[in-house]
């Protein structure tokens, strides 16, 4: 709380330890917070003491104070970015109120009410906790400590709302504000750190006083700063006694829930490589590489993307090229085969393009099979009443890098009378060079099926061989958009699904399905997922799953399509593994409040770029903000080489 009419504002950012790089196995702990959580001279905050004491087993710890006077949470959210997220914190420990409840009445003329609502306060740190669980990061919330009359604090302070005639009468509003971080820790199910009521406590015992552990009235002294340490250090013992050592996040967390020693996810960065959030330029979507030998055997990267101007309303496929492991690309260029044709026998300018397309490198032949399926367009809209039956396109590219006409996968069945497609599904290049895949078909608009298919190819034929028995699923539409990958000499097929589910299934052959399961954690609690694919991450040593979910942080984002998750698959139980999950790419935006400016991130693509790491790449867009959003590319590095052929 300021006490002059002239509030001093500076930040106090200290690292408590150096150097300011660490080693990836420390962990990073940050105190978010306003002047009781701030360096004080030599006063040894709580902080320093969590410096000194958290180091223990062989671990490292690393301690950021981000706390600044005179802020109150307005001022927190505006630095929250830079201060907090930035770090990619473990731990961030959040205790704001003081100054928000402050009513100053000092002034002339007086306040009438608290720098910061209620409302707002409590929306703020609502704000700060999905955005932290979002990105992965352990919260602990401590109510701020109470206050006590000086009399320096009876002068500015000594009016209404406040009593200066009670002990307690400069808590007459602060205590409000001590009550919604409860509330707020029990809602969002994370550690509560009651400082409030702990020196409430402290004071209620004989031949002692809350002012025994102030400084002013106001900051807590060494023995104040002591007690709150001393309850942070038994949240935190309770984390290690849950995961069995330190706390860590999901990234450490990962392999060791899977029974490994090691975890094998290292670290996950993100980065942009075309941008359009100012939508000055095009919004790019659909963004799916594959890995290819360039003429010379070195691997390069070839994505195919295409421009989105509406609801399901896409642009010519394109295609761009990386050499440098994708830290640049080449200019898009347009694939003729992929574009908008007219539709032969029509007169109304109903047009059949191209969507969903997924590339894969066919090393027998040393082709790229770009497949994906037909869809149809009327001006510049997709023509909802008036699609024809749609089926899987693809166009082949050449070693010399020329691209072959469209040409339609053909399957003479009834039961994909209304659809049959791969769209946007995961392939598997058998040895044989047989292409194992799986459709999604209907001869209705709803209920649609799953199934296994083996397919030949020549180098530029594409032929259905083989489809086994269907998976079904009679909510809504079925079953769509199935991804599928080998391990443990087996199967795996994961679907997107009506009924806020997604399902998983093992064969061993690729074509008889075991019965479907919804993804659920190991305790058998399911993943509410909105009819949005997941894909999977595949490493010779553990299996994952990239995919979308309802959390506190997006329950307002449409079918809840940011932020994207991997977490870690327990083969024998086919089911996900709570501890391991992390964020691959955060939500962007309050996914509460503001839920139209989150860019959504449902359609992606995973590719094993080298032995060292791996790409999640995902196209943004807005379709309440005007289509924008930049492509985005996640880099999930190994702690040890994934021993899977590149191709």
């Amino acid at each position: 709380m300021s006490l002059s009419r002239t509030a001093r504002r500076f930040a106090l950012l200290v690292v408590l330890s150096s150097p300011l790089c660490a080693a990836d196995d420390t962990n990073t702990l940050v105190a978010f917070g306003d002047s009781t959580t701030a360096p004080r001279g030599a006063l040894k905050v709580y902080s320093q003491i969590l410096q000194k004491e958290l180091p223990e087993g062989g671990q490292t710890w690393r301690v950021i104070n981000a706390g600044v006077g005179g802020n109150n949470t307005q001022h927190a959210r505006a630095r929250f970015d830079k201060d907090v997220l930035a770090r990619k914190p473990d731990i961030v420990v959040i205790q704001f109120g003081i100054n928000d409840s402050a009513v100053d009445v000092w002034k002339d003329p007086p306040a009438a009410k608290p720098r910061v609502s209620l409302d707002a306060y409590t929306n703020n740190l609502k704000h700060f906790v999905r955005a932290l669980k979002a990105q992965g990061t352990h919260v602990i919330l401590m109510t701020p400590n109470p206050l006590r009359w000086t009399e320096k604090l009876r002068k500015l302070y000594g009016k209404p709302p406040y009593d200066p005639k009670t002990l307690d009468g400069f808590n007459v509003l602060l205590r409000r504000n001590a009550q919604k971080v409860r509330e707020v820790a029990k809602a969002a199910d994370v550690p509560l750190v009651d400082v409030y009521e702990q020196f409430e406590k402290f004071g209620a015992a004989e031949g002692r006083a809350v002012d025994d552990l102030l400084l002013d009235g106001m900051h807590p002294n060494e023995l104040g700063q002591r007690m709150i340490a001393d309850e942070l250090l038994a949240v935190l013992k309770t984390f290690r006694a849950a995961t069995g050592s330190r706390p860590s996040t999901p990234e450490r967390q990962l392999a060791s829930a899977g029974g490994q020693h090691d975890p094998l996810i290292a670290s996950i960065s993100k980065e942009a490589l075309w941008q359009n959030r100012d939508g000055k330029s095009r919004t790019w979507f659909h963004p799916r590489a594959c890995m290819m030998p360039d003429l010379d055997g070195k691997p390069v990267a070839l994505m195919s993307l295409q421009e989105i101007g509406g609801s399901d309303y896409f642009g010519p496929v394109h295609w761009s090229i990386s050499a440098y492991l994708g830290k640049t690309w080449s200019d898009p260029e347009p694939i003729a085969a992929l574009g908008q044709d007219p539709v032969a026998g029509r007169s109304d300018e109903l047009k059949a393009g191209v969507c969903d397309v997924t590339p894969q490198y066919h090393p027998q032949t040393g082709t790229v099979i770009a497949l994906g399926h037909v869809v149809f367009y009327k001006g510049a809209y997709f023509a909802r009443k008036e699609q024809l039956a749609r089926y899987p396109v693809y166009a082949t590219r050449a070693k010399d890098g020329t691209w072959s006409p469209r040409r339609i996968l053909k399957w003479d069945d009834p039961r994909g009378g209304h659809i049959y497609s791969n769209n946007c599904g995961q392939c598997i290049i058998l040895p044989n060079g047989n292409v194992q895949m799986s459709f999604t078909f209907g001869p209705e608009p709803v209920n649609r099926m799953v199934a296994g298919v083996h397919a030949t190819f020549d180098g530029q034929q594409l032929k259905v061989r083989e489809v086994g028995p269907p998976i079904h699923n009679r909510k809504g539409r079925g079953l769509l958009e199935p991804s599928l990958t080998t391990f443990g000499e087996k199967f795996w097929i994961t679907m997107r699904a009506e009924g806020n589910r997604g399902y998983v299934s093992v064969s061993d052959d690729g074509l008889n399905w075991a019965e479907k399961t919804p993804w659920a954690w190991e305790d058998g609690s399911p993943l509410d997922m909105s009819t949005t694919q997941q894909h999977w991450l595949t490493h010779s040593d553990g299996l994952f799953l990239v995919y979308t979910r309802k959390d506190a942080s997006n329950e307002n984002v449409i079918r809840w399509r940011s932020p994207l998750w991997v977490a870690q698959v327990n083969v024998e139980k086919r089911c996900l593994i709570k501890a391991s999950e992390q964020v691959v790419l955060p939500l962007v935006g309050d996914g509460v409040n503001d839920p139209d400016k989150v860019a959504l991130m449902g359609n992606f693509n995973v590719t094993n770029a080298s032995p060292d790491e791996s790409w999640v790449t995902v196209g943004e867009w807005m379709p309440r903000n005007g289509y924008r959003g930049n492509v985005l590319l996640a880099r999930i590095r190994w702690s040890k080489p994934n021993r899977l052929p590149l191709w």
